[in-house]
């Protein structure tokens, strides 16, 4: 109930507060209340109108009716209705015919909504009446003054107006005392009309005024100085009561006293003057006046000279001088004009400069230096006369031009730049008699003054071009010096050039400007450049190079002229002018495009690569409208000059030539050919003759000497050619090449028979091996004997045409003896060079035979000798002879040549070779037909048949070439088939061979000329392949070609098919092809700097089957990877290559299927600009900023992730929260490092302007990354303004803004429930801003601009709801990355991504004021600069992307807009390890503390994980266990999109160390929690990770499984007991310490106690590492302990009485241990434990000797209750052993003798005592009995069950002893991995001993039995 009534009273709530804003919002009367005159013969009237709401301003059919309740009252007329019916104005009248108060309501009601308003009408009587104004006081010649009249009833109710009113004002002249000289008041004042005023006039008052009266309002003019009364009252005669009212008005002149007010000085004067402002001018008033005059109020303070009206000060204080008018008398009340003065102390001086009032002046230039002087109230004093103040000006700095009388006024000169100080000093004032009035103490100031030199801007001039048809912008840098050097930029017509803040210029529109270069200290100060944009006038090619080695590029400068007030000047840079290029040959030189540097006295550079030889004229033309230019110069290519015969040596003999050869160089000047020279020089001139040969033909572009040997020696000769200097050839070329010459003496002759061999890959002729053997030759022709001559060096000679060679045969029946003039020169030409062969030719007689040649060389010629004017000797001595061994020769023949061999094993064919050199080779065809034997003797080969088929056989001449060699066929058998070769894959627009052979039944090839008549042709299975013949193109005669084209991409096969005339066809086995798209790289042009890295990614190419291999042509430059990852190096530019590769299925070789370049710049940073795509942004909005170079290539791509990185340091000048920068991971927590942030995202907060500021620091690195290393700082302004909203009434924003040619859907929350509807308001604008499709769909047109949608929702209940949407159609000024993931971090904030994070981005659309759009058209792009970090795809929604970090580093993100791709953004996203320690390594083992700082959204924590065998991991606290030699992934899930991991990689273990201070063990039971001893593994620390040791001690960790075991073994084996028996070892980890253990507990073995006691051994301890995967088994080196074992006790008792005083304990134990063991007694004073002593049967056990005293103390005792303790120190053991003890017969007399102390006692006291308290005693004995039985059935009942008897002559042994009686408890718990057996009390402890009885029934009580309890 309660629930109801609250929410019943919740929607009242609501339903008031919607009633109170929509009646608040509603429309509304102007006045809700009038109050109007009554008057007995006009109607006042008043307007009402009605102020309409929001809605109904949008609504054109509102109507309101009006009406009156008391039409007699006040009657209502309509206002500009057109019906007569609705007005929203209406005028209301007073019609009310009586004085008594009236009242009527008048209505206004709404004839749509039945809306009515009211307004209550008053007409009412006057009761008084009273004029406003609002200055009393006029000024002479100021405007008018209007006076308005206002009316009040009487109660003091003023009325709403007076309008229609008759009033009649007057003048009134002002009475005074004074009546004589009382001036009349229309001599003071005038009365003007409104129409004779500047004044617009009321409508009222102009209805008043046409009919000659006044109204209630009226205009008052000054016209001399006095006071005068303006009166008013009513004329209608029914207000004669009503008293007239009155204002005085007073006129003056309108002085000033100047100073107006002024601080002097004690005893300083200063001169005032009388200011009169009359007619917009100020004039002096000479003093004294005969009307005004000046007075002092304060005469203590100063005294006033009338005569000069200087006033002097005389005391400290304050005085008025006030401007009296002698006028105006001292009764008038009105303020005077007067002056301030203070005379007050001097406090400070201070220096200002003028014109400019900083003290940042220029060499040269004339300043105003003004002292002033101030009081402690920072009040400037007046500079009197008297003042003296003296002012001290370096003249190393200054010049001092003037200066006043007083000191505080110079003007000086600058001479000099520097830093200097100007001092000031006030001591003393000088009074009016002409005495000092000193300062004490005097005021002394200095002024820091900068002065520079004047600025100037270089150059200052500047001419660019105008081209109206590119209008292309023209940037120049221009350099300003002198100031302070920070200068402002700034353009005087930025419409011709805009100017940066880097002093760069950007030219405009035609016209000029000047560009001013400020000094940012002082911006008075400037130098100025001027800028012209001038249409051009003229264009010339400057004198430059026109020559060029073909291959190199030739820059011509262009200079362009512009025409300026007259004069021609040369524009400065015209590359971007639209020049017409052409060539009248344009095969000489190709122009190259691109960017051209300037050169001195141009304006642009032509730059043209020559091609070939040749000449051409270049002419460049601009044609515009009257404007034609042009400019033509002629240029040359030319090859190369290089030596070609020879290339670098020629050797000659004596009285030789060689004819030295040359080509290329510089050719022979086309315009002026007379200055061309080449000319070759000798080193030693003696030696050679040189001269010219003359080139012709071919050799015609040849340098041809003949250089002739007159001497011996060497040399170099050098050859020059060029141009000289022509008219049109200012700089010629001239090229320079040098070659050696030697003219040597002959040493050797050599002998070559030119003989020809196969060419065939056959092994070597053997003959042409072993030089002894006789040369092989063909008899049938001549031979040719190459002749070579070499000299001492072993080169050979290139002419010896001088030797004389002599000839000689052996046998002339084989051969004629040849001549020396049969010996000829056969001279060939290659490349260039010219070969010469000397030939001797032997004619031989086609004989065969054997024959030796022999030639000798004993002279010189003696002819050449004499021709060549040599002196050297003919003779040559000694002689050089050579002889040549040939054997003469047939050509060889096999027989036959063509056999049919029957297919029959047994069958053997001969075929036999003849003639011939007797050295052949066999080659035979296909095998498994024949075979085929070889005899070398016989020179037969034997063939043997295999199989059907056929058979070629070839032999081969080793060492004669034959025409053809030797073949013979073998015909078996065949069979037929089509074969065809093809490639399986083809690129799109590409062709490929394929190849299709047909075989006959035997396998033997067809010829392809029989596959016309079959019909043979390729049919490919789809038209993604096309096929034609190729069969002209065959490589063979058995192989036909055809083309297959890549029609499109796709998959489809391709077979070869014959048709046989029997109708039947024969197919090729069908052929796999692929058609794939051509391999694409992507970007084709990248900048990097040093250390940048950046993907290249591929397109196309053959998929799957084909990989994409990554070349690059310079490695020093760049790297790249297999992924195509670039790795900048060095600066320059390389290439890198893709290939699309892949295996021939056939061959399996390597093929190369497509294939593409692109370009690599690697460069250094010039400069850093910031981007951002406004400057002028709204609150509440953001954009991104990001770093670029200062070319478009140097993108973040290029720098943003280099490494090292450069740091990027952004800021803003003002700390108020004007924006606020932020990453664009602001809502993943991440902070930005400074390291490669060369993006960030600025959010305006408030209205301001901030600087945004850029700082990049290049690391301190080797290599350079930024030009010179510095730092590099760029900045912007930006303006933030306030976001425009309508403060009163609050409204909501409802507006969307959208792209053009965009379709957005609208939805309202009544789509469902009402009928809605939107349709645009129409302002009249073509086309249409936006239109409605399918009712809820807006779509924008092209138009830019704004249109509001009127939703309206019409409800089932019959009420109408409406809305106005306003939407603006803005083109996207910007786009912006948003990252959407949060992340968390504690405690500290992340810097870099996790590794394995899902992001999500969001990329927005932003106008020109930073607002976002709603809809855009946009088609967003995005690329990485790298793909092997992150995985990117399209998120589900629009505009959004999904990135996955997959891999550590940096990743660089861009998005851009297809169509805008300057519409981008950059993102850095740096990916890091979020869990510690990272990729780790531990040893097998080893325990890791993984942590991390990621959280979730709302804070908590995630689950920990692992992937792989390796670790086992605690899924909350990240504690894990290396369990398994290898690698695995620790993962850490915060939800399903914040994952991260790590790796961790687990070694095995190498080395095993144990630790412990122990000696020895014992297996004393009292050692329940055992021995520790350590175990390390390789290293001291078995835990990693930062506080690992204490959460693994927090959270008490246990591993689930150890890498180790622990083995212990006795060193001396003993048959009965085993280690089992004695301790069990357990491997364990010690959470506390953080420590592997091995740990020894002793275990219970209480039937082998005696055995154990005496066992002498010691124990060694193993630790094992097992051997498992990836983990060999490591021992460490075994630890040995001494053992000492549990001493045994025999008795479990000792007895001792009276009669037998003297016992022993016995008791078992090792030899190291006797001496040990001590015995203590609880009772020294009845026992006594004497020294112990070995047991002479066994060595092993010790005899401890216990003796019952005989002391009185034994008798007086009623409890004898006493033990004997062994205790041994080494082991920690302890036992006690009960000692009973009776006492047998009676006390012994002597106890009684003296000396003795002790009570009466007896059989008869005893009897005595039992009989006086017999009830006593017979109640205990009943209790006894009661309790015997009562134990004795529990017993039974409960205990007799599991009881067993046994006889143990042990029950009284401690634990310590091993005794039945031993407890076991644990220390603490095991580990859950230690397989603990608790040990358990033995049930069969006796309670007392068996067989026990009293030896003397006289005295029981005494002789009770002994109540035992554990130790």
């Amino acid at each position: 109930m309660a629930l109801t009534y609250k929410f019943a009273s919740g929607l009242g709530l609501i339903y008031v507060v919607i009633v109170l804003i929509t009646s608040g919002l509603g429309a509304r009367l102007s006045d809700p209340k009038i109050l109007l005159p009554y008057h007995s013969s006009y109607v006042t009237n008043f307007t009402l109108h009605i102020n309409l709401s929001a809605e109904e301003s949008q609504m054109p059919d509102s109507c309101y009716k009006w009406h009156s309740s008391q039409p007699e009252v006040a009657t209502v007329q309509l206002i500009n209705s057109s019906d007569a019916e609705c007005s929203d104005r209406a005028m209301v009248s007073a019609v009310s015919k009586t004085p008594h108060r009236k009242t009527s309501m008048v209505f206004a009601e709404n004839k749509v909504t039945g809306e009515l308003l009211r307004c209550i009408v008053i007409v009412d009587s006057i009761a008084r009446i009273e004029i406003e104004t609002t200055a009393r006081v006029l000024y002479l010649e100021d405007s008018p003054e209007e006076l308005i009249i206002r009316g009040y009833d009487d109660e003091g109710n003023a009325f709403t107006n007076l309008h229609g009113l008759e009033f009649e004002w007057s003048l009134q002249s002002h009475t005074g005392a004074d009546v004589e000289n009382m001036v009349d008041a229309h001599n003071i004042l005038r009365i003007l009309r409104f129409s004779e005023s500047h004044y617009t006039t009321p409508s009222h008052i102009e209805r008043l005024e046409s009919r000659g009266v006044q109204g209630d309002m009226i205009l008052v003019e000054g016209i001399r100085t006095g006071s005068a009364r303006v009166t008013a009252k009513i004329r209608d005669g029914a207000y004669k009561k009503v008293s007239p009212t009155e204002v005085r008005i007073m006129v003056i002149a309108n002085l000033m006293v100047s100073p107006s007010e002024a601080y002097i000085l004690k005893s300083a004067d200063v001169r005032y003057k009388v200011l009169l402002l009359k007619q917009n001018t100020i004039t002096t008033i000479t003093m004294p006046s005969t009307q005004f005059y000046l007075e002092v109020v304060e005469k203590d303070v100063c005294t006033l000279n009338e005569k000069t009206s200087i006033a002097t000060a005389l005391d400290m204080g304050s005085t008025e001088i006030k401007l009296m008018d002698k006028n105006i008398k001292m009764t008038d009340s009105f303020h005077h004009p007067s002056a301030m003065l203070h005379v007050v102390s001097p406090s400070y001086l201070a220096f200002v400069v003028w014109p400019d009032r900083k003290w940042v002046l220029e060499t040269g230039r004339v300043y105003d230096v003004v002292i002033e002087v101030y009081d402690k109230d920072s009040h400037k004093i007046y500079p009197s006369n008297n003042v003296i103040i003296k002012a001290q000006f370096p003249k190393e700095y200054f010049k001092v031009l003037f200066s006043t009388t007083n000191g505080t006024y110079h003007r000086v000169q600058t001479l000099k730049k520097g830093r200097t100080d100007i001092e000031g000093a006030l001591s003393t004032i000088i009074k009016s008699d002409g005495s000092e009035f000193a300062i004490t103490p005097s005021l002394k100031q200095s002024q820091e003054v900068d002065i520079f030199d004047p600025i100037t801007v270089e150059p200052p001039i500047l001419f660019f071009p105008w081209d109206p048809v590119s209008q292309a912008n023209h940037q120049y840098p221009l350099k300003a010096t002198g100031g302070s050097g920070e200068y402002v930029w700034s353009s005087s017509k930025i419409i011709v050039s805009t100017v940066n803040v880097k002093g760069e210029i950007t030219t405009g529109y035609v016209g000029s400007t000047n560009v001013t270069a400020a000094d940012l200290k002082n911006q008075a100060h400037f130098g100025t450049s001027s800028i012209h944009v001038l249409p051009p006038s003229d264009m010339q090619f400057k004198p430059y190079y026109v020559e060029a080695v073909v291959g190199s590029i030739l820059e011509l400068p262009l200079a362009v002229y512009a025409i300026y007030d007259g004069v021609k000047y040369t524009i400065q840079d015209c590359r971007k002018m639209d020049l017409n290029l052409s060539f009248s040959d344009s095969s000489i030189f190709e122009h190259i495009k691109g960017f051209v540097r300037l050169q001195e006295g141009s304006c642009t550079v032509v730059k043209v690569e020559a091609l070939q030889q040749g000449h051409t004229e270049i002419k460049v033309s601009y044609y515009h409208g009257d404007i034609q230019l042009q400019s033509s110069v002629t240029i040359a290519a030319y090859n190369p000059l290089e030596p070609v015969d020879p290339e670098e040596l020629a050797v000659v003999t004596v009285a030789s030539s060689k004819d030295v050869t040359f080509i290329g160089g510089p050719q022979a000047w086309v315009l002026d050919s007379s200055k061309f020279f080449q000319i070759l020089s000798s080193q030693k001139n003696e030696v050679v003759g040189v001269e010219q040969v003359a080139a012709f033909g071919t050799q015609r572009s040849s340098h041809i000497f003949r250089v002739v040997c007159t001497d011996f020696g060497d040399q170099t000769l050098t050859l020059q050619v060029g141009n000289g200097k022509t008219a049109k050839n200012q700089h010629p070329a001239m090229e320079e090449r040098t070659i050696r010459f030697s003219c040597a003496q002959p040493v050797e002759l050599h002998l070559h028979p030119l003989v020809s061999y196969p060419q065939e890959r056959l092994p070597p002729c053997p003959v042409a091996r072993e030089s002894h053997q006789p040369i092989p030759v063909p008899c049938h022709k001549d031979l040719d004997i190459q002749v070579i001559v070499t000299d001492v060096s072993g080169r050979k000679f290139d002419n010896f045409s001088s030797l004389e060679i002599d000839w000689s045969v052996s046998d002339e029946s084989l051969s004629s003896t040849p001549t020396a003039s049969s010996l000829s020169t056969e001279i060939t030409s290659a490349y260039g060079r010219m070969l010469v062969t000397a030939l001797q030719s032997l004619h031989l007689k086609k004989i065969p035979g054997e024959l030796v040649v022999t030639a000798t060389i004993s002279r010189y010629s003696q002819s050449q000798l004499r021709n060549m004017g040599t002196s050297i000797s003919s003779q040559i001595s000694p002689k050089i002879s050579k002889s040549l061994e040939l054997s003469l020769v047939e050509l060889a023949s096999l027989s036959p040549d063509v056999i049919s061999v029957f297919n029959h094993p047994s069958n053997k064919v001969i075929m036999a070779i003849s003639d011939g050199s007797g050295y052949f080779h066999m080659q035979q065809g296909k095998m498994g037909v024949t075979e085929l034997k070889y005899n070398d003797n016989s020179k037969e080969i034997q063939v043997v048949p295999l199989g059907d088929g056929s058979q070629t056989v070839t032999i081969y001449d080793l060492c004669i070439d034959m025409p053809e060699p030797m073949t013979a066929t073998i015909f078996v058998s065949g069979v037929g088939s089509v074969q065809l070769f093809v490639m399986d894959k083809v690129e799109e627009g590409n062709d490929m061979i394929a190849r299709v052979k047909v075989l006959d039944i035997k396998g033997e090839p067809l010829l392809a000329s029989f596959f016309s008549l079959m019909g043979l042709k390729l049919r490919p299975a789809s038209d993604i392949i096309s096929t034609r013949s190729h069969i002209h193109k065959s490589t063979d005669q058995f192989t036909a070609t055809f083309i297959v084209h890549g029609s499109n991409v796709g998959h489809t096969s391709l077979k070869a098919v014959v048709q046989l005339p029997s109708g039947t066809s024969v197919y090729s086995q069908s052929r796999p092809v692929e058609v794939f798209p051509p391999l694409r790289l992507s970007p084709k042009n990248i900048t990097l700097i040093i250390g940048a890295v950046f993907q290249v990614l591929s397109r196309g190419g053959p998929q799957p089957q084909s990989t994409v291999e990554y070349s690059i042509s310079n490695s020093r430059i760049v790297s790249v990877s297999s992924s195509g990852l670039l790795d900048a190096q060095e600066l320059g530019m390389t290439t890198v290559h893709g290939k699309a590769v892949g295996q021939d299925p056939e061959t399996g070789e390597t093929i190369v299927y497509s294939e593409d370049d692109a370009v690599v710049n690697v460069v250094v940073l010039a400069g850093i600009r910031i981007h951002s795509p406004l400057t002028r942004l709204q609150t509440g909005t953001k954009m991104p900023v990001y770093a670029l170079g200062l070319t478009e290539q140097e993108t973040p791509f290029s720098f943003g992730s280099a490494l090292p990185p450069l740091h990027f340091q952004w800021s803003v000048n003002i700390d108020k929260d004007i924006v606020k920068l932020q990453s664009v991971f602001d809502k993943s927590g991440i902070v930005a490092s400074p390291a490669n942030n060369f993006a960030t995202q600025l959010a305006a907060m408030e209205a301001g302007q901030v600087t945004l500021k850029l700082k990049v620091t290049p690391p301190k690195w080797t290599k350079v990354q930024i030009m010179d290393n510095a730092v590099l700082t760029d900045e912007i302004q930006i303006q933030v303004f306030d976001k425009l909203a309508v403060i009163s009434p609050s409204l909501c924003d409802g507006k969307i803004l959208i792209t053009p040619n965009t379709e957005a859907i609208i939805k309202t929350n009544r789509d469902s429930v009402a009928k809605v509807s939107m349709r645009v308001v129409s302002f009249a604008q073509t086309p249409p801003v936006v239109s409605i499709k399918d009712s809820n769909q807006i779509v924008s047109g092209s138009v830019t601009g704004e249109a509001s949608i009127y939703i309206t929702s019409e409800e089932e209940f019959r009420t109408n709801q409406t809305l106005v949407l306003l939407v603006k159609v803005r083109p996207v000024s910007y786009l912006m990355i948003n990252s959407d993931t949060k992340l968390r971090a504690q405690p500290d904030q992340m810097t870099a991504i996790p590794i394995g994070t899902t992001l999500y981005f969001t990329i927005s659309y932003h106008d020109d004021v930073g607002e976002q759009f709603y809809a855009t058209n946009l088609e967003m792009r995005h690329r990485c600069s790298r793909y092997d970090l992150v995985q990117m795809a399209v998120g589900m929604e629009n505009n959004t992307l999904v990135l996955k970090a997959a891999d550590v580093g940096q990743t660089i993100l861009k998005v851009w807009d297809r169509s805008n791709p300057w519409l981008a953004d950059y993102i850095n996203i740096p990916v890091d390890y979020a869990i510690e320690p990272a990729q780790v390594t531990v040893t097998l083992g080893e325990i890791v503390c993984f942590e991390t700082s990621v959280l979730s959204e709302k804070g908590y924590r995630g689950l920990w994980s692992s992937r792989g065998r390796t670790i086992t991991i605690d899924h909350t606290s990240g504690i894990a266990t290396a369990v398994m030699v290898g690698k695995s992934s620790v993962i850490y899930n915060v939800s399903s999109d914040v994952s991260t991991h790590t790796e961790i990689t687990v070694e095995p273990v190498k080395q095993v160390l144990l630790e412990s201070t122990m000696q020895a063990l014992t297996n004393t039971q009292h050692r329940n929690k055992g021995y520790t001893v350590t175990v390390l593994l390789d290293s001291d620390g078995q835990i990693k990770g930062d506080n690992c040791s204490a959460q693994v001690a927090e959270e008490m960790y246990r591993p689930t499984s150890l890498p180790f075991r622990c083995q212990l073994e006795l060193a001396s084996q003993s048959g009965e007991i085993s280690m089992a028996d004695l301790f069990h070892a357990t491997a364990m980890f010690n959470a506390m310490t953080g420590k592997f253990a091995c740990q020894i507990v002793p275990k219970e073995s209480p039937y082998l106690s005696q055995q154990t006691s005496t066992l002498s051994s010691e124990i060694i301890l193993n630790v094992i590492v097992p051997q498992q995967e990836g983990q060999p088994e490591i021992a460490a080196q075994p630890m040995v302990f001494d053992f000492y074992p549990a001493f045994f006790v025999h008795n479990a008792e000792v007895h001792l009485t009276t009669m037998t005083p003297l016992s022993s304990v016995r008791v078992s134990t090792v030899p190291s241990l006797i001496g040990q063991i001590e015995a203590i007694i609880s009772d020294s004073s009845i026992l006594e434990a004497l020294t112990p002593e070995k047991d002479t049967q066994t060595g092993s056990v010790l005899l401890y000797p216990i003796r019952l005293m005989d002391t009185i103390a034994l008798w007086e005792r009623e409890n004898l209750n006493a033990y004997v303790e062994l205790v041994c120190q080494p082991t920690g053991q302890r036992v006690k052993v009960p000692v009973f003890i009776r006492l047998i017969g009676q006390k012994p007399d002597y106890i009684a003798l003296p000396g003795y102390s002790s009570r009466e006692s007896g059989w008869g006291t005893l009897i005595h005592v039992i009989f006086s308290n017999y009830q006593s005693w017979l109640f205990i004995l009943f209790l006894i009995v009661c309790t015997a039985i009562a134990v004795v059935i529990g017993y039974h009942v409960v205990i007799g069950p599991r009881y067993k008897t046994t006889a143990n002559p042990t029950a009284f042994l401690s634990p310590a002893g091993a005794a039945p009686m031993a407890q076991f408890s644990p220390g603490g718990t095991p580990p859950a991995y230690t397989p603990y057996t608790y040990s358990k009390s033995p049930s069969n402890t006796t309670l007392w001993s068996t067989g026990y009885g009293p030896l003397d029934s006289t005295s029981p009580i005494r002789r009770s039995p002994y109540q035992r309890s554990s130790p």
